[in-house]
This record gives C-alpha cells, structure tokens and sequence, in this order.
C-alpha cells in the first residue's frame, strides 16, 4: 500500500457491503485512496484523490484534512467529510474496478466549521454532518439519483451558558432512525436529539455529562437494549462509564 508523498495519518477506512472495495481517507496530507480487496489481499491503489483548497482558521484550515469517508446505502458514491476545506466531497463508485470520479457539486459547510463526520439515516434520504471545530450538526437532504447533498437545518451541541471551547467529535443514530446521538469534547457531553419522522429535521432532547474527558468516539449497545458506551480520549480507549440512551 503506497500513498503520495506527505504524512499519511488514516483515519477512516470503509469497505462496501460486498466486500470487493475498500478506501482509506487520510487527515495530514488531505488525499484519499481506493482498493480492490482479493482473495490476496488489497491491489492498488487504484485511485488517489489529493483534495485541495483550504479555510478561514488559519491555525487549522491551512489545507485539507480528510476525516471521514461513508458510502451511500445503494453504494453508489461515497462521502468524505473535509475538515480543512469545510466541505463534503462526493464520488462516483465503479463497483467493478474501484475506480471513484468527483461529482460536480462536493456539500458546502459554512465557513471555519470543520465538518468531522457524516452519517446517513437509516431510510437514506437524510445525512447529517458533524462540525468539528463550531459543535454543530447540520441535517442535510440526500438525492440518491444525482449524489448531491442540500441543507435543510443545523443544530448546536453547546449548551446556552458553556462558554469555553470544544470540539464535536462523534455522532450515531440508533437503528430506528428515532434519536441521535453526538459527543462534544472539552464540554465533555453526549448530546441527544429526536428526529422529525416526516423532515428529518432534529429537536433537543438530552445533553448527559460523559463521564470522562474529552469524549472522542462511542458506540451504541449492539443489542440497542438502551446503553452508549463513551471512549475517554485521544490517548486512552478508557470507557467512562454506561449512558442510559433515550430510545431505553
């Protein structure tokens, strides 16, 4: 496996359902890489996508920084969140070769936001963005025949009287597609919000104390028998403790 030049740091790695594909998105150098996956292990890459542009933050938005890559439900082109650039890109997949080609319409975020992640809803018409660096999530439309995404709404995860900083890190839906869930660090909580059946649009619910510091990732009860599982911070996979999720 090879990479352009420039520090590699993958941070997200997807394969699709059918297990042929995989493709591997890195923060430092901005770049992301497809492969086929055989019975001998991967080939390729077979195509390197090197993202450009940048952002207003000046400390943290130099040039391109690639968090996340999620594929559609149909697996027909693939998300790649852009924290640099405050964009989500978004490719054609040739299931056949590997091959990814950019669409012509990558989602804007707002300026300096950071986007983190991106996560579809489980009836695949809605996706929603994390921001990093401003605690928010956008609620975005899905047009699933033309790969393109649109704003519908945004929500902040800080609560009214937090006044110092922070950084969204992660977010989940649970299988139902009722409830989301987001972590926010250095504010050290799991935010929750209900999801509007009919718009997609989210409504506060719940903002929990993690239990811990810096709470970068977590992962819902496989079983979704009403328990989130927060992971303490960059340095430790320390769990912090259970959370009662809303859908309990």
């Amino acid at each position: 496996m090879s990479f352009p030049q420039g520090v590699a740091v993958p941070v997200t790695s997807r394969s699709t359902a059918r297990g042929g594909l995989a493709f591997v998105a890195n923060y430092n150098n901005g770049t992301l890489s497809s492969f086929r996956i055989t019975p001998k292990g991967l080939e390729g890459p077979v195509t390197v996508f090197v993202a450009h542009g940048s952002g207003p933050n000046k400390e943290r938005q130099k040039g391109p920084h690639l968090h996340c890559a999620v594929l559609s439900p149909d697996e027909r082109f693939l998300l790649v969140s852009d924290l640099g650039t405050d964009q989500v890109w978004i490719f054609h997949v040739d299931q056949r070769t590997a091959e990814l080609k950019e669409t012509e319409k990558p989602w804007k975020a707002k300026p300096g936001s950071g986007p983190r992640h991106v996560h579809f809803h489980p009836n695949g018409k809605w996706v929603y963005s994390l921001n990093e660096m401003v605690s928010t999530v956008d609620a975005l439309a899905w047009n699933a025949q033309k790969g393109e995404l649109s704003t519908l709404s945004q929500v902040p995860l800080r609560a009214p009287s937090f006044t110092g900083k922070s950084d969204a890190a992660e977010l989940a839906i649970d299988r139902t597609g009722r409830f989301l869930y987001a972590s926010n660090r250095f504010e050290d909580t799991i935010v929750v919000f209900s999801i509007d059946p009919k718009t997609g649009a989210l409504t506060f619910v719940q903002r929990s104390a993690c239990g811990g510091k810096n709470p970068r990732d977590f992962v819902l009860d496989p079983s979704e028998n009403g328990w989130l599982f927060p992971i303490r911070t960059r340095r430790t996979s320390q769990c912090s403790r259970a959370i009662r999720t809303a859908a309990s």
